[in-house]
């Protein structure tokens, strides 16, 4: 749901930028039209990131391998991310639990990063880490008020399985959205 609002929001926005763009040509100033466009054309120019948010402290075997892949094939830089909510239920967490939640998570997220790391070195593939307290929502609004041009999202994400399905009860499945 998170990503669907973001991607509504970004595709909204740069409508409303292409809009104004056409409203001032039509009035006859070229000029603000240009410098409009020029403006999204260099948010465009920064070189386009896959943002990897790991399950919790984790990134599965299933999302490194795809984002890996599809970055190596478009020529994206990633983006990995891990978020921890400083509250539970949305009561916050005590000083002493929240100092140990900080240590773990970033513990774990950063000995999981590594293993990633490795794998993006050996592809040739440029990647970055970022470790945020927060949900998974305001994260991504986060990283949208520091103009980071991500393209494409992916994520894991726990399946319900019905009766009838085949598929093994540990099967995973890889999430892309697109933020274009």
């Amino acid at each position: 749901m998170f990503l669907k609002k973001l991607f509504k929001r970004k595709t909204k926005e740069k409508l409303e930028q292409y809009q104004e763009a056409i409203t001032f040509a039509e009035a006859g100033d070229k000029d603000t039209a240009s410098k409009i466009l020029n403006k999204e054309d260099q948010t465009i120019s920064k070189d386009p990131m896959l943002l990897v948010i790991g399950d919790r402290a984790k990134f599965s075997s299933e999302v490194i391998e795809y984002s890996l892949d599809m970055a190596k094939r478009m020529g994206y830089k990633i983006l990995a991310l891990n978020t921890a909510p400083l509250s539970e239920n949305g009561v916050p967490l005590s000083s002493s639990a929240k100092k140990e939640l900080i240590k773990t998570f970033t513990e774990k997220s950063e000995k999981s990063f590594l293993s990633f790391a490795q794998k993006a070195k050996a592809n040739g593939v440029d990647i970055e880490h970022k470790i945020l307290f927060e949900d998974k929502e305001t994260a991504l609004e986060h990283l949208k008020q520091q103009n980071i041009p991500i393209e494409f999202v992916i994520s894991d994400i726990e399946r319900d399985f019905v009766a009838n399905d085949n598929r093994p009860e540990n099967c995973s499945r890889v999430c892309v959205y697109s933020l274009c």
